[in-house]
Formats: structure tokens, sequence, C-alpha cells
């Protein structure tokens, strides 16, 4: 006869046994396992869904910025490889902003992100467009959830390395066993850093990475994810940048059937819209009527098929197919995948007016001399601090080899141009708004310094004492030789 323990009386005796046997179970649960496989264990058709926030904070001298995402990740199994999976990965990243009647919480995203990825059986996140983390800002794509481990099982206080093409080792160690929410998870610590962290440098910026994960055995992913990410700019001893990341999984869901089949499909078809895009961008004149058949195509896919939480993605790749048709996309940014701007890359090209002459200048018409581009808020009282130093930069140098060009981050054209007049600036004062995106200028001053190749050698936000010599560290070693109009 079975004994209801809810609607019976127990006696004391029963009761503090029941008790005691009650404690030995928790414990031997808690302690039964000191040893965990943390390998990936997902099936076809499981939906993970992850939700959190990404601050990114300016630390640089007399500079205060910071600006907060919503972030949601979306990892969908298309199909099982042996011990690997395939996913597609929907990264969506809003800018944090109050909600009011005209502009509603979920607005237009900052950064939309589709990627089809191979999740191995050792937890190694692969797609076939490069790292997925960048040092100098918000992850497009965000794949933070995994982590390659051993195939063996881990214990407390191992480590171990994981090694990524081109990218500095990461480092991996168990912390041990910790809760979140009810879930009892593997805590990991993961740290990576540039070569040039521990060894400063006066000419190279440096970063470094440190994450926190809750793995949960059962899926072999992470539970919740935090990451901080430092930057520290050239010539400085404290970080200047800070991305903080933080993220839980909020369901787990496994489809079959049609509600599986629809999102298989539409991902698959993201995919193919955006290889045909990014192959007819790059000449949108020539090939204005292909990405007019592709928007037609989209269209009718959307049509035909019901929509599933990846047809944002389907309409921003529509989007880009119609700009292209209209040339309103120029070739040099026609990549799907945002590029940022980075030491050692192409500085991006652009055509600007010149306040006071209205002439119209780019960065081509440049090319042969280095360049030292300077971002600053016309008027204001640090401006005449730093600008005093830029002009004498400028009039040091032959300008056949080098030249500074000013670009005014205001509205205000007359504003400006007075400006640089009292100033005594003899270098171009030029436009500098529509250029906020493309060189990251979230905060002034913004110095940008690049090579006579049009590539780029230095980056610095802010003004201090260090500012100087890092600027002239960076401009002399793009000249073949020091040279001055006073013969020095």
């Amino acid at each position: 006869m079975a004994v209801n323990l809810i609607n019976e009386p127990v006696p004391g005796a029963m009761l503090t046994t029941l008790i005691l046997w009650s404690s030995l179970a928790v414990a031997s649960q808690a302690g039964e396992r000191s040893e965990w496989n943390l390998a990936p264990r997902l099936a076809r058709g499981q939906e993970l869904v992850y939700r959190g926030t990404v601050t990114e904070q300016n630390l640089s001298r007399g500079v205060q910025f910071s600006r907060t995402y919503r972030l949601e990740v979306r990892g969908l199994v298309l199909e099982l490889k042996g011990d690997a999976v395939d996913l597609a990965v929907l990264t969506r990243l809003t800018q944090q902003q109050a909600t009011t009647a005209d502009r509603p919480n979920d607005s237009e995203p900052a950064s939309l992100r589709f990627e089809l990825a191979e999740l191995d059986g050792a937890g190694r996140f692969m797609t076939n467009r490069g790292p997925w983390l960048v040092p100098d800002g918000p992850a497009t794509l965000e794949a933070g959830f995994a982590i390659e481990v051993p195939r063996t099982s881990v214990r407390v206080n191992q480590t171990w390395t994981v090694q990524e093409a081109n990218q500095p080792p990461i480092g991996v160690k168990v912390l041990g066993l910790e809760s979140v929410g009810n879930l009892s998870c593997v805590k990991l610590l993961v740290e990576q850093e540039s070569p040039e962290w521990s060894n400063p440098r006066a000419d190279v910026a440096a970063w470094r990475r440190q994450d926190t994960l809750w793995i949960a055995p059962r899926l072999g992913v992470a539970q919740r994810v935090h990451r901080t990410l430092e930057r520290r700019e050239a010539a400085h001893r404290e970080p200047t940048y800070r991305l903080t990341t933080q993220y839980d999984l909020e369901s787990s869901l496994r489809y079959d059937g049609l509600f599986l089949e629809d999102r298989r499909r539409e991902a698959q078809a993201i995919r193919q819209f955006e290889d045909s895009i990014r192959a007819l961008l790059p000449k949108p004149q020539q090939n204005a009527g292909a990405l007019k058949q592709l928007v037609a195509r989209i269209d009718q896919f959307a049509e035909k098929y019901p929509a599933t939480p990846y047809r944002e993605a389907l309409h921003r790749t529509r989007k880009l197919a119609l700009d292209g048709s209209e040339n309103r996309v120029a070739p040099q940014v026609a990549e799907v995948a945002t590029q940022r701007l980075a030491v050692g890359k192409p500085a991006p090209d652009f055509l600007v007016q010149d306040l006071r002459t209205k002439e119209a200048v780019s960065l081509r018409k440049c090319k042969g001399r280095t360049v030292l581009m300077v971002f600053y808020l016309p008027g204001s009282e640090s401006s005449r601090l730093f600008m005093r130093y830029i002009q004498g930069l400028a009039e040091e140098h032959n300008e056949k080899d080098f030249m500074v060009l000013g670009f005014a981050m205001s509205d205000d054209v007359e504003k400006a141009a007075e400006a640089a007049e009292r100033m005594r600036l003899t270098f171009p004062t030029l436009a500098g708004k529509s250029l906020k995106v493309s060189y990251e200028v979230e905060a002034t001053p913004r110095f940008v310094v690049v090579d006579s190749q049009g590539i780029v050698r230095g980056m610095y936000t802010g003004w201090g004492p260090e500012m100087p010599p890092a600027l002239t560290s960076a401009i002399r070693q793009c000249l073949p030789a020091v040279t001055t109009t006073g013969g020095q």
C-alpha cells in the first residue's frame, strides 16, 4: 500500500528519517560528480534564444560616452552531421532608448546579422567569414555561448588552450559548479589578449577579453554569458574603451514538422540571396537588372511562405538588393557583413565639402601623402587647446608628404568656418558628420592617421599629455623621412 506523504499525517520519527534521507540525497547529488562532459548535446530542430545587453564606454581622458544595446541571439540547429551540427545564427542589436508613443521599444536594429555556421563535437564554432569576435566594438555575430572543450571529461581547476587562425590563444579554466536559476552549471573562465597588452607599445593599440560562461552539461552550451572586452589605444597606459556583454538562455525549444521546415527553408533562402547580392553589388550599375530580379524573387518567396523569426533578415537582404539596383550602395561598402575601421586596413574613401572654399575633398585625392584626420567639435573649449598643436604639425611638415584634414562635427556650417578662421587654421575645414559611422566618431576629439597608400596606421580618441608623442610617432613612421619646411 502506497503512503500519501502530502495528505496523510506522518509520525515524528518517520518525518525525521525522511528529512535526514532527503538531506543526504541532496548532498550526494551535489557532490556525486567531480568531472563533467561539456560537449554540445543539441538536437535537430532545437532553437536557442538568448537575450541580454551590450554596453560600450569610452574611457579616454576628457571623454564621456556610454551606449547600451539590447541583444537577441537565435541559434537554430538545421542538421546533424555526425557529432557536429549546422546552425543558423541571427544576432540582433538594438540601441536602448526611452519608449514613447511615436518611438516604440522595438525599434530599428542598429545591427542585424545572419550567418550559417557549424558547431562541432568539441564546441568549436566555425563560419567561412573569419572570427566572430572583434576587439573594437560590439560583435555583429554573437557566438560566445559556445566554447571549444576537451572531448573527455573536465574537472575543477583544469585548464586548456584554444587556438584560432591568426588570433591570440584563448585560455580556459574550470572554476567549479554554480547554479543559474535552478540549473546546476559548470563555470568557466575564458581569457584572451593581444601580445601588446602585456607589452605596451607607443604605436600599437592593445586589447584584452575576459568571459565567464556557465555551461549547462545537459546542452553543452552556455546558460549565461558575461564578457568584458577592454581596448587600450596606442601610447596609453590605462584602458580607453570597455565593452560589456551579458545574456542568458531564455528558451531551448525543439521544433519538428512544418514548424522546423519553415525555419530551415527561410534560413537557407536568406543565405542564398545574400550570396547572390555579394556577387552583384561590387558593380551595381552593370548588375542593376539582376539586382531588380533578385528583389522580385525575394518578394515572391515572402508571399509564398509563412514568416518565421528570421524574416527580418530577409527584409534586410531585400533592402540591400533594392538599394544596389538603384545605385544607392557604394562598391566599397557593398559587403553584407559590416567591415569595421581598423589599423592596417584601407581607410574608407569619402567626398565632403570644404566649409570655407566650398570645394569637394576626397581621400583618394590625398593619396601619396600621409594624412592626419582630426574630428572635432567647433567652438568647444578643448578644441582650442589641441588645435594649436595640430596647426603646428601642419606647419612643421612638408605639404608634399603630409597634410591635415579637419572635420567639423557640427551642422552649423557658419559657426565651424568662423571657428577655423578664429583659430587661424591653414588646413581644410571639412563637413564631418557624414563620416560619423564609417570613421566611428562616437566622441571628440578623434584622430586617424592614414599613410600615403590609404592604409590606417593609427586611431586615437581624447586629448591628454600622452597624445602629442603618440601622434608624432605614428606620423613619423608613415613618412619616408622627417621633412619640414625649415629643412630640419
